[in-house]
C-alpha cells in the first residue's frame, strides 16, 4: 500500500530532519516515554476528531514515543475502520530511528520520564477510558499501533477504538472478561464504545462487516496526502460527519452559519523537530479567507516582551463570513441591545452596528504584555475612515477603562498599564516558533507559553516544572492549511 502522506514538504525549515533518512540503531537504545498525561475529557465528536492529536502536541509530552509511518508494513488502523467514520485518529509506538532519535531529545527535557513506550500505551489506555479493559488485562496482547474513530450506527454514535493484537486468544479473553462491545479482525481489536445514550450493541460486528473501509475512501486519502511525509501521529475528520454529530450530540455546534461541505475534510499531522514539535493542518476545499499578505512581517514588529501577540487579515475576506453578516449580525446584534433600543435613537445604534461590523472588515492587530495585570493593545486598520470613526464612536462610550486612539481608517485601543520593550524580531524564541511559514498568510499568532504558565492561578507548581521545557507557541494559517509550531527546550 503506498503511503499517503509521502510527499515533498513544501513548508520545510531550514534545520528540519531529511525524510527518508534513518540513523544507525544505538546499543541498548529504548524509545522515550511521554510526560504525564492530560486530563481526561469526554467522548465527543470534536475530542474523536482531535483529542489524540491535541493530546500528542500539548499533553505535557505524550508526544514522546509515536511513530512516523514512512514506511508501514502490515494492516493499519483506518484499514479496519468503517469508511463512514466522521472523524479518525492513528499513531504509532514504533519510530524509525530518524523520528525516534529527535522525539528521545525531546523527552530527555522533561523531568522523570524513564523512556519506555509500556508508559505510553497506560497513558493511551487510560485516555481512552474503555470501560471495563485495564492496563494490566491489555499489557499481554497489545500492539503498538492504535486507532480511534467516530461511528453513527442506527441505534446512536459510538467510539470505536482499533488496537493492534499480538495474541488474539489473549485479546479474545481479556476483552470477553471485560464485557466489551468488540470483534478480532486483520490483526485488530475493534472495540465500539456507546456515546451517551446509544444502544449500539452489535456495532462491533457491523462495523467489522462494513466492505469499505476508511483507507479505501477519496475523502480520506485525498486530505490525508496533503500533508508532508515523517508525520508521527495523523487526526482526521469529516466536516459534514462531524458537524452532525455535534447536533445529535447537542455538543453547541455553530449550526446556523457553518455548512459542513463548506469545511470538507480536515487532516492533521504531527512531527518531531529539533527544537520541539510541529502540528500541520491540510483541508480538502480551498480556504475562505484567501491570504493577501506575509502577516509575519507585521507580527514580528509588535513588542518582544509579549505574552500573545496576532494579526488577522479582515475576515469580511470570507464569502461566509460576509453572508452571517447580511443575514444574522444585525438580528443578533440589536437583540443583545436589549432594553438599549429604547434608551439609544435609531441613528445611535445603526452606527453602533456599523463600528461592530468595522472590527470584522479590518485588519487587527492584538499585543498583551501582562496577563496578571491584563494590559495590551489592539489597532484596527479598517477599509475606510468613515467606518473606522464609527468604530471609534462606539469604543467610546468604554472611555472610563479603554484608552480610544486614532486617525483615518486606523483606530488603536488601549487597556491598563501596556509597556511594550522591544520587538518580537528580535526575540530569538520567537523566531523559532514561527520557523515554516507559509509565504502569505490570513492568521498569525505567537504565545510565550512561559510566561502564559507563570500567570496561571490554576496550574500547581509541580505542572508548571513538569512543563518547564514548553517555551513558546507559533500559529501560521496560509493558503495551503496551518502550521502550529510548539518550542520545546
Amino acid at each position: 500500500m503506498t503511503h499517503p502522506q509521502d510527499q515533498p514538504d513544501p513548508w520545510s525549515a531550514q534545520g528540519d530532519p531529511v525524510i527518508g533518512y534513518e540513523q544507525p540503531a544505538a546499543p541498548g537504545f529504548a524509545p522515550p516515554a511521554p510526560p504525564p498525561a492530560p486530563p481526561r475529557r469526554s467522548r465527543t465528536a470534536l475530542f474523536v476528531a482531535l483529542g489524540v492529536t491535541v493530546a500528542v502536541l500539548l499533553g505535557g509530552g505524550a508526544f514522546a514515543a509515536v511513530r512516523l509511518w514512512t514506511a508501514p508494513t502490515g494492516v493499519e488502523p483506518e484499514q479496519v475502520m468503517p469508511g463512514t467514520v466522521a472523524a479518525f485518529a492513528r499513531m504509532d509506538l514504533d519510530p524509525a530511528l530518524s523520528q525516534q532519535k529527535q522525539l528521545l531529545n525531546l523527552v530527555r527535557k522533561f523531568p522523570g520520564r524513564s523512556g519506555s513506550t509500556a508508559d505510553v500505551k497506560r497513558d493511551l489506555l487510560e485516555e481512552a477510558d474503555i470501560p471495563g479493559l485495564t492496563y494490566d488485562a491489555a499489557k499481554p496482547w497489545l500492539g503498538d499501533r492504535l486507532g480511534v474513530a467516530l461511528w453513527k450506527t442506527d441505534g446512536g454514535y459510538v467510539t470505536l477504538y482499533a488496537l493492534a493484537s499480538t495474541d488474539d486468544a489473549k485479546a479474545r479473553k481479556a476483552l470477553t472478561g471485560a464485557q466489551a462491545n468488540f470483534e478480532l479482525t486483520d490483526g485488530y481489536a475493534l472495540i465500539a464504545v456507546p456515546v451517551g445514550s446509544a444502544t449500539a450493541r452489535t456495532a462491533a460486528h457491523d462495523a467489522v462487516r462494513v466492505s469499505k473501509k476508511l483507507a479505501q475512501t477519496d475523502a480520506y486519502t485525498a486530505v490525508v496526502r496533503k500533508l508532508p511525509a515523517n508525520q508521527v501521529a495523523i487526526g482526521w475528520a469529516d466536516g459534514p460527519g462531524v458537524l452532525a454529530a455535534g447536533k445529535s450530540l447537542q455538543e453547541g455546534f455553530p449550526a446556523t452559519t457553518l455548512d459542513g461541505q463548506t469545511v470538507g475534510q480536515v487532516a492533521l499531522g504531527l512531527q518531531a523537530v529539533p527544537d520541539g514539535v510541529e502540528l500541520r493542518v491540510a483541508q480538502s476545499v480551498p480556504p475562505t479567507v484567501v491570504p493577501k499578505a506575509d502577516l509575519v512581517k507585521q507580527l514580528e514588529t509588535l513588542p518582544g516582551n509579549a505574552v500573545v501577540a496576532a494579526v488577522v487579515q479582515p475576515l469580511t475576506d470570507s464569502p461566509d463570513v460576509r453572508k452571517a453578516l447580511d443575514n444574522s449580525l444585525d438580528q443578533q446584534v440589536d437583540a443583545q441591545l436589549g432594553a438599549l433600543k429604547g434608551l439609544l435613537d435609531k441613528e445611535t445604534v445603526d452606527a453602533m452596528l456599523g463600528g461592530i461590523k468595522g472590527l470584522f472588515g479590518a485588519t487587527l492587530t492584538v499585543a498583551v504584555t501582562d496577563l496578571a495585570h491584563p494590559a495590551g493593545r489592539l489597532t484596527a486598520d479598517g477599509p475606510d475612515a468613515e467606518t473606522a470613526g464609527r468604530l471609534r464612536g462606539v469604543l467610546g462610550l468604554f472611555g472610563s477603562i479603554l484608552k480610544v486612539e486614532g486617525a483615518g481608517q486606523k483606530t488603536t485601543v488601549t487597556y491598563g498599564s501596556y509597556q511594550p520593550q522591544g520587538t518580537l524580531a528580535d526575540n530569538e524564541v520567537y523566531r523559532r516558533a514561527m520557523a515554516g511559514r507559509p509565504a502569505t498568510t490570513s492568521v498569525v499568532a505567537y504565545v510565550d507559553l512561559r510566561k502564559v504558565f507563570a500567570a496561571s492561578t490554576s496550574m500547581t507548581e509541580k505542572e508548571r516544572e513538569d512543563l518547564a521545557p514548553v517555551r513558546a507557541l507559533g500559529v501560521m494559517v496560509g493558503a495551503d492549511g496551518a502550521v502550529v509550531r510548539l518550542v520545546i527546550e
